[in-house]
């Protein structure tokens, strides 16, 4: 089974301001701010070997500014990773994500107050669509530290569901249900 996006062995690189999405787009998407997409200055790599793809990034957020032709990257912000994806013969029409994340925030806010962030996330999705059925699973652990407390969180997330391609206007009936931890980083009572 090849994935709909193989090609011939290849390897390439972007370097510059880039839009990032990957798989249901859970932690890296183009999500849409008031009126402006999420970009990213830095540099991405994809590898293409057989039914595997595996992209590579080192980049670091825009901040959108007011004025035209002025957004420029976060220096207080950086975020890096590996993503890789190949089909999976296990699971009807399916493919497994793997992935690593990395983020560092200077001065990053929260309810517990303003410290230097870094976090890190490990996580694997499987995903499919066969016959009508489609699935997607995601399950992702984070470890890092904020200021001098520790980060340690997990999620799983899922999505079934059903397409009657043959009905009008092709209604598809779902079912999600999403799991995440928390922490008690800093909470006072």
């Amino acid at each position: 089974m090849r994935a709909p996006w193989s090609q011939t062995e290849s390897l390439t690189f972007r370097v510059g301001r880039q839009e990032l999405a990957y798989g249901s787009s859970r932690l890296i998407s183009a999500r849409e701010a008031p009126n402006v997409r999420l970009s990213f200055d830095g540099v991405k790599a994809i590898l293409q070997v057989g039914d595997w793809r595996v992209d590579a990034f080192a980049v670091k957020p825009v901040r959108t500014k007011t004025g035209v032709f002025d957004d420029d990257p976060d220096r207080h912000q950086s975020f890096w990773g590996l993503y890789a994806v190949t089909p999976i013969s296990l699971l009807p029409g399916g493919y497994v994500d793997l992935y690593y994340l990395g983020l560092d925030r200077r001065d990053a806010h929260f309810d517990q107050g303003t410290a230097d962030e870094q976090r890190n996330s490990v996580g694997t999705r499987l995903w499919g669509r066969k016959e009508g059925w489609d699935y997607n699973l995601e399950f992702v652990y984070q470890f890092g530290g904020f200021g001098s407390g520790d980060i340690r969180a997990w999620t799983a997330a899922s999505e079934l569901g059903f397409t009657f391609a043959n009905a009008p206007l092709k209604p598809r009936l779902g079912f999600k249900a999403n799991m995440t931890s928390g922490d008690d980083i800093g909470m006072a009572i």
